[in-house]
């Protein structure tokens, strides 16, 4: 005898209409007609509470019932690999968070190192706000430093360091000129003659420092200036540099 005909005895032989099965189960009468037809089958959950609630046990419910047994089996084992599935995605979304919690904590933690640098330098180095926005530095009376405002906006790619690291140098040189030293990198930085009346460069001597030993020979030679002034503005240059940016 199958499940369904052994779901039709036991409802019968306790005087149970199909409607009071149903109730009992909380399913419809046409779930039990579909049960006893061997149309479908209770889950397990509910073929253990038949098994209690009339004294009967598993064992012999689901005897000889291969086709009941098989697919039980089938859906205990599915069950299990939605758990492993679930297990597993709750992991990589967990890894995943967690990553995104690190790269974000050490992007806050960069941002307020450099932040707090360039406000340390400013500081210590009596640089003051200009009308444009720049800071600037009065080194002495030829001599001046301008950096940008610097700030590391979150909008911007959440970059790990400051997208304009450059300091600008102006060295009063007569009534018709100046010197502008600009430095984007460490001991690395173009030395521009400027005309103080048009803004526009009579004589640049291009990209100088690191390994270039003649750097202030150079410019001397091609721009006339004191060398010694030059090499006090070009050391004092380096310094703020490493303050700022390195």
């Amino acid at each position: 005898m199958d499940l369904g005909n052994k779901i039709n005895k036991i409802r019968k032989d306790n005087n149970l209409t199909q409607e009071d099965f149903a109730e009992k189960y909380n399913v419809t009468r046409q779930t039990i007609s579909n049960w006893e037809n061997g149309k479908s089958y209770p889950d397990l959950e509910t073929l253990v509470k038949i098994s209690d609630d009339f004294s009967v046990s598993l064992d012999v419910l689901l005897k000889e019932d291969k086709k009941v047994i098989m697919d039980i089996s089938k859906n205990q084992k599915n069950s299990k690999l939605y758990k492993r599935i679930a297990l597993a995605l709750g992991a990589v979304v967990g890894i995943a968070l967690l990553a995104i919690g690190v790269y974000f904590g050490m992007y806050y933690a960069a941002k307020a190192k450099l932040e707090n640098q360039f406000e340390k330098a400013i500081k210590e180095n009596n640089f003051y706000k200009n009308a444009d926005g720049y800071y600037t530095l009065d080194y002495n009376e030829s001599i001046s430093y301008d950096v940008p405002n610097q700030k590391l906006p979150i909008e911007s790619g959440y970059n790990f360091h400051f997208f304009a690291m450059h300091l600008d140098c102006n060295i009063d040189l007569n009534e018709e000129n100046y010197l502008e030293i600009t430095w984007i990198d460490y001991d690395y930085y173009d030395a521009d003659l400027i005309d103080k009346k048009t803004g526009e460069i009579e004589k640049s001597v291009g990209l100088l420092g690191r390994d270039n030993v003649n750097q202030i020979k150079e410019i001397t030679d091609k721009i006339q200036v004191d060398e010694n002034l030059l090499r006090e503005a070009v050391d004092k240059g380096n310094d703020l540099y490493k303050q700022f940016y390195k």
